[in-house]
C-alpha cells in the first residue's frame, strides 16, 4: 500500500473508533495491517543435479536445494511473501516493537497518541507515527507540529530509525533537521542487542520532547537575520554547486544563462525552480528577508515541488534519503550564516 494513500486514510484514526486513545496497542497493529511476523530462514538454491551428465542412469535428471553459506531471507510468516536477503548476523526486529516504542513514550506524557501506523512495500518496510500534543509556535499564523516517527525495514534494505519530525502546518512541509545539544533522531542496525538499543532511546527522545525550546530558539535566531536580495542567489548556488561552478556564477548574469558545459541543464533547472519557490512558495509569505525565508523555501521546494518516483520514494527521500540531505545542508548553511552576520 502506498505511503501517502495510508496516511490519508489512517491519519483520521479517530474514524476507526471514537478515540485513538480507545484502541489497544493490539488493535493498533491490527487496524494498521502490521499483525504478522516477520521470520528468517537459511537461503538455498535450486541447481540441476551435477551428476545426471556423468550418470544419467545411476543419476536422473533432477534438481537439488543447496545452502547459501552465511545467508539468509526474512519473510513474512501468514504469507510465506519473501522480503529479501539479510546475512547471518541480521536481527529481526518484529512490528509490535514500533508499537513498544511508541508506547514508552506516550507513557511519558499520556496526551500523546499514535496518529499513524502502516506497511508499505507488501510489508517489507512499516511506518508509525505519533503526534506531540503542543505545537511550535514562531508568530500567530506560522505553527510547526511535532511527530513521533518510527521507520523499519524487513528486507535488509535500511535501518531502523526513530525520530522527532517536525512539519510546518502552514505548507505541510517535513522538517527533519538536527539541532544543536537535541538528539532528535536514532537509526540502529539489525544485529545483536538492537531491540535493547531501541528501548535505551526512550529517554533521549524524552528529553528531546521536553526541551523542544532549542528547536524555537533556533528558528528563532534564522528569522532574526535578515538577508539581502543579493545574497539569496549564493545561498541557492553554495546549496547545488562546486566551488568553481559558484566562481563561475559570479560572473554569469543568471542560472539560464550559465553554459550547460560547466553547469547541467537539469542542475540549472533545479536551481531556477528552487530559486522561485523560495519567492513565491506555499507560506512563503512568511518572514521574508530572513535566513528562516531562505531555508523555508528550500524545505518547500522539497515537500511541494521536487520530483518524486512516487509516493513512498516521497517518503523515504524526505525522512532518510537525498531530500532529507538536503534539507540538513540548507538548514546547516542558513545557520552558519548567523554566526558570519
Amino acid at each position: 500500500m502506498p505511503v501517502t494513500n495510508y496516511i490519508r486514510r489512517k491519519n483520521v484514526l479517530n474514524s476507526i473508533s471514537s478515540s485513538i486513545v480507545d484502541l489497544s496497542m493490539e488493535d493498533a497493529i491490527k487496524e494498521a495491517g502490521l499483525d504478522f511476523e516477520v521470520g528468517i530462514t537459511e537461503t538455498r538454491v535450486r541447481l540441476e543435479n551435477p551428476y545426471h551428465k556423468i550418470d544419467p542412469v545411476q543419476h536422473p535428471h533432477e534438481y537439488l536445494l543447496y545452502q547459501v553459506p552465511d545467508s539468509f531471507a526474512t519473510y513474512r510468516k501468514d504469507t510465506n511473501y519473501i522480503f529479501g536477503a539479510v546475512g547471518s548476523k541480521y536481527q529481526v526486529v518484529q512490528n509490535s516493537v514500533a508499537l513498544d516504542f511508541i508506547e514508552q513514550v506516550c507513557n511519558y506524557d499520556r496526551s500523546v497518541r499514535i496518529e499513524t501506523a502502516g506497511c508499505y512495500k507488501n510489508g517489507a518496510s512499516m511506518l508509525v507515527t505519533a503526534k506531540f500534543p503542543d505545537s511550535l509556535r514562531l508568530t500567530d499564523d506560522d505553527d510547526i507540529d511535532r511527530y513521533l516517527l518510527f521507520t523499519n525495514s524487513h528486507d535488509g534494505s535500511g535501518a531502523i530509525k526513530c525520530a522527532v519530525t517536525n512539519i510546518r502546518v502552514i505548507c505541510n512541509n517535513m522538517l527533519n533537521q538536527a539541532l544543536n545539544n537535541s538528539t532528535q533522531q536514532f537509526s540502529f542496525k539489525h544485529t545483536r542487542n538492537v531491540q535493547e538499543s531501541i528501548m535505551m532511546a526512550v529517554e533521549e527522545i524524552r528529553h528531546t520532547y521536553a526541551y523542544s525550546e532549542v528547536m524555537r530558539e533556533e528558528l528563532e535566531a534564522l528569522r532574526s537575520i535578515k538577508i539581502a536580495d543579493a545574497n539569496v542567489k549564493g545561498y541557492v548556488y553554495k546549496l547545488f554547486l562546486n566551488s568553481e561552478q559558484q566562481a563561475y556564477m559570479k560572473v554569469t548574469p543568471n542560472i539560464y544563462s550559465a553554459d550547460t558545459e560547466i553547469i547541467s541543464t537539469k542542475l540549472k533547472n533545479k536551481i531556477g525552480s528552487v530559486l522561485d519557490v523560495i519567492e513565491k512558495g506555499v507560506g512563503q509569505e512568511k518572514h521574508r528577508g530572513t535566513l528562516l525565508w531562505l531555508y523555508n523555501g528550500v524545505s518547500c521546494y522539497i515537500n511541494n515541488v521536487a520530483n518524486y518516483n512516487s509516493e513512498t520514494d516521497r517518503f523515504i527521500s524526505l525522512t532518510q534519503g537525498g531530500s532529507y540531505r538536503l534539507n540538513q545542508r540548507a538548514y546547516d548553511l542558513a545557520k552558519s550564516a548567523i554566526k558570519a552576520a
